[in-house]
């Protein structure tokens, strides 16, 4: 069974409160990981580090577990 996570980010998000989780997520076997915002442009974390959204928080997949 896949386990489906999404975060959700956001503009000046902590870069420490998205790579700590992600990080454990991401080593599931069966682990499938999706950053949402509204559109799929890059997002800036307070430190200035941008990420990339993988889909947007209507067009996404459904979330076992969504962290916020």
């Amino acid at each position: 069974m896949t386990i489906t996570v999404g975060f959700l980010v956001f503009p000046g998000i902590q870069l420490l409160d998205l790579a700590g989780p992600y990080e454990i997520f991401s080593a599931l076997s069966d682990g499938d990981i999706h950053l949402f915002w509204k559109t799929r442009e890059p997002v800036a974390c307070s430190a200035g580090m941008c990420f990339y959204p993988t889909t947007t928080l209507g067009g996404g997949p459904l979330v076992v577990l969504l962290c916020i």
